[in-house]
């Protein structure tokens, strides 16, 4: 679950540079003589790349056909891993691609739930308690077959149907 928590900070991370680069752009980068510099207070573009270190791109802020708003987040080769954007509805979408977890956090910044695909790509909702402990585990199997599973307070299973 320590995983979990990497991704998370990750994609904090990737959010705050997205703002910090956008802060950036509003700045004309000439300090002059004073050593300080000039803030826009808007700046409009139809498309922002943010590249890493070796050029290649790694966020992409954009709007679709219709206006609609987009966020995609690469990996370090320049795929597509995540995608953030409205509907023509207006209904927001998060895409995750390729082994892909989506965690949820308590206001602790405990980890009490999670979803993954497994490495045959079926995929799992986990369930944790306060202390960060998987108390019940709802799958899917290849076959297709469902498992929900209860562990006890020491990790270990309780319970499971189909037995």
């Amino acid at each position: 679950m320590i995983a979990y928590r990497g991704i998370f900070k990750s994609a904090v991370w990737a959010f705050g540079l997205a703002a910090i680069a956008l802060l950036f752009l509003g700045c004309n980068g000439d300090t002059g003589d004073t050593g300080e510099e000039e803030v826009k207070p808007v700046v409009k573009a139809q498309r922002l790349e943010i590249l890493d270190q070796e050029g290649t791109t790694r966020m992409i802020l954009t709007t679709l056909e219709g206006g609609r708003p987009s966020l995609t987040l690469a990996d370090k080769t320049g795929e597509p891993r995540a995608w953030l954007f409205l509907s023509d509805d207006g209904s927001p979408n998060l895409v995750l691609i390729d082994n892909p977890r989506l965690v949820m956090i308590d206001g602790t910044g405990d980890i009490r739930s999670a979803q993954r695909l497994d490495k045959e790509g079926s995929p799992v909702f986990s369930f944790l308690d306060g202390a960060g402990a998987v108390r019940s585990e709802l799958r899917l199997g290849v076959d297709g077959v469902p498992l929900l599973q209860l562990y006890d307070n020491s990790g270990e299973l309780v319970w499971s149907a189909p037995p």
